[in-house]
């Protein structure tokens, strides 16, 4: 009867296939088909199945892990104030909210309104 030697610790895992214990937990990550698992804070692993698969790993023959598409980010709706309007009516209506508000222009990054209505009016000239 053959016993299957346990691998206990990254130490004994990573000595096993010649790599460090961070290139190890990298292609855990990667290909969570390696088979080394974590038990009680512990990585483990069966000796002869982890050169199994270091071989096929090694000869090209683990599949690459199907890898997910990155979340699609959810675009905010549009303000039911702002709908149907233009830039140039937008940047009107805010100066007016921040006159009501009792801000002043200089008190407001001037530099960036006038940067707007320059965009609009270079925009309107095309």
């Amino acid at each position: 009867m053959v016993e299957q030697q346990i691998l206990n610790g990254m130490k004994e895992i990573s000595a096993t296939v010649g790599r460090s214990e961070e290139t190890v937990l990298s292609l855990k990550r990667r290909y969570p088909s390696m088979p080394i698992r974590k038990i009680s804070h512990v990585w483990t692993s069966e000796r002869s199945v982890l050169l199994d698969w270091w071989r096929r790993y090694a000869m090209g023959e683990v599949p690459e892990p199907e890898t997910e598409a990155p979340p699609q980010q959810k675009q905010r709706p549009e303000p039911e104030w702002a709908q149907g309007r233009s830039k140039a009516e937008l940047v009107a209506y805010a100066e007016q909210a921040l006159q009501f508000a009792g801000v002043g222009m200089h008190q407001t990054r001037p530099a960036i309104i006038e940067g707007i209505r320059a965009e609009m009016e270079r925009r309107e000239g095309d």
